[in-house]
C-alpha cells in the first residue's frame, strides 16, 4: 500500500522546472537566467511579468506553471483529477505583427516540445512503474490557448492537462474530537 502513497499530489513543478533548466532555448538558472516561475494563477501573470521587465530579451522565451489547484474527484472511488495550467511565454515589440505572430508561434512550439518531452517520460515511466504518477497523465485530449498580448508585448500558450492520482485515504475517526 505504501507505493501508492506517490500517487498524490504529483509536483508537475519540479518537472517543468527540470525540463526548461535542460531545455536549450531556455537554459534556465534560477540565480542567473530565470526561465521557469511558478504563479498563482493566470489571472495574476500580467501583474507577475511586470516584476521581470528584465526578461524582455531577444532570447526571452520563458515559462510558467500554474500552483493553485483546481479539477475534480470521484471520493468513491479514491481519485482525483486535478488540472495542470502550463504557461510558455514570449515578449514581441507591440508595434511590429510580424514579430507578434513569430511570437506565438514559438510559444506554441516550446509548449508542443514540452508535451513531447512528458509524453516520452510517460512512456519510460509506465514501463519501469505503472504506479507512477506521470503513466497517468492524460496527453490524449490537451487544451491549448493564446493570450496576450499582455504587458506591453508578451504572448502566452497556455496548455491545461490532467493527470489521474489515486488518493488511497480512508476516513478515521482518529481525525476527529469524540
Amino acid at each position: 500500500m505504501e507505493s501508492l502513497n506517490l500517487l498524490v499530489m504529483y509536483r508537475f513543478d519540479n518537472l517543468m522546472e527540470n525540463w526548461a533548466t535542460r531545455y536549450l532555448p531556455f537554459r534556465h538558472n534560477s540565480d542567473t537566467r530565470p526561465r521557469f516561475f511558478r504563479v498563482n494563477d493566470v489571472m495574476t501573470l500580467d501583474e507577475f511579468l511586470q516584476h521581470y521587465q528584465n526578461l524582455r530579451e531577444p532570447d526571452s522565451p520563458c515559462c510558467a506553471i500554474v500552483t493553485h489547484l483546481e479539477g475534480t474527484a470521484n471520493v468513491d472511488r479514491g481519485i482525483t483529477y486535478p488540472v495542470t495550467e502550463l504557461i510558455f511565454l514570449k515578449w514581441a515589440d507591440p508595434l511590429n505583427y510580424a514579430a507578434q505572430a513569430d511570437a506565438k508561434a514559438e510559444c506554441h512550439d516550446h509548449a508542443w516540445k514540452f508535451l513531447l518531452f512528458l509524453r516520452n517520460e510517460k512512456q519510460n515511466r509506465l514501463r519501469a512503474n505503472r504506479l507512477d504518477p506521470l503513466a497517468h497523465v492524460e496527453l490524449d485530449n490537451v487544451r491549448f490557448e493564446m493570450l496576450g498580448p499582455i504587458t506591453d508585448g508578451w504572448f502566452a500558450q497556455i496548455v491545461t492537462l490532467t493527470i489521474t492520482e489515486i488518493t488511497p485515504q480512508c476516513y478515521s475517526s482518529a481525525d476527529y474530537l469524540p
